[in-house]
């Protein structure tokens, strides 16, 4: 049977009959957070940055090309080139001082004594086509001489020697002794070639090398053909 709902009036004849309202599912439920006051208001956003420059960008080019430049120098003048084990060596090596070098000690010479040895011409002769000069070399010193009597040939027309020679002692020549001695040359006396003629010589007496006695002379006017 029928069962009118509580609560409401009775059925009325002539009156729509009663619609049972509809149901609507609802979510389910969940309570509200309660409501902060406002806060302070947020700061503006920073303005943005812009891009570098055409000329802030070439000066960054050119200071990289600057310093790629100072490498390349570095490198190829060997700056940066680590040192090799003989330089390592080397610079760890202790260095000492270089030992000065002594000289030898110089032998000073003994002053050559002088002796009185003396060369006088004795006679021109022709040899052969040629002039054979004659000289006596003679100790006059109080001790024997050994050595060398160097004799050169002189005119009255030419400075330079027309002819010379060197003769050396075989042994000691005793004092008071001498030794004649000669040698030959193309031009002869003035007697033979006028102006241009042997007319004197010099002699220069040597005793282990060194000078000890020395003079001149004339050369003698006595003469000989032998071709004759």
């Amino acid at each position: 049977m029928y069962q009118q709902p509580p609560n409401q009036p009775p059925y009325q004849p002539g009156q729509q009959s009663y619609q049972q309202p509809s149901f609507q599912p609802q979510p389910p439920y969940q309570p509200q957070r309660p409501m902060m006051p406002p806060g302070p208001p947020m700061p503006p956003p920073p303005p943005r940055k812009q891009g570098w420059s055409a000329k802030t960008w070439g000066i960054i080019i050119a200071i990289i090309f600057f310093m790629g430049g100072i490498g390349w120098i570095m490198d190829a003048t060997g700056v940066n080139k680590p040192p090799t084990p003989t330089q390592t060596a080397q610079q760890a090596a202790p260095t000492t001082a270089p030992t000065p070098t002594q000289k030898p000690p110089t032998r000073t010479q003994k002053p050559v004594e002088k002796m009185n040895i003396t060369v006088t011409s004795i006679i021109v002769k022709k040899v052969d086509g040629q002039y054979r000069y004659f000289f006596d070399v003679r100790n006059h010193d109080k001790k024997p001489w050994s050595g060398s009597a160097t004799i050169e040939l002189y005119n009255d027309k030419q400075e330079t020697s027309v002819g010379s020679n060197t003769f050396e002692t075989t042994s000691p020549m005793q004092p008071g002794l001498g030794t004649s001695v000669y040698f030959d040359i193309h031009t002869g006396p003035p007697l033979v070639h006028g102006e241009y003629g042997i007319t004197h010589f010099k002699y220069s007496i040597k005793i282990q090398g060194q000078e000890s006695n020395k003079g001149t002379g004339k050369i003698s006017d006595k003469y000989s053909d032998s071709s004759i």
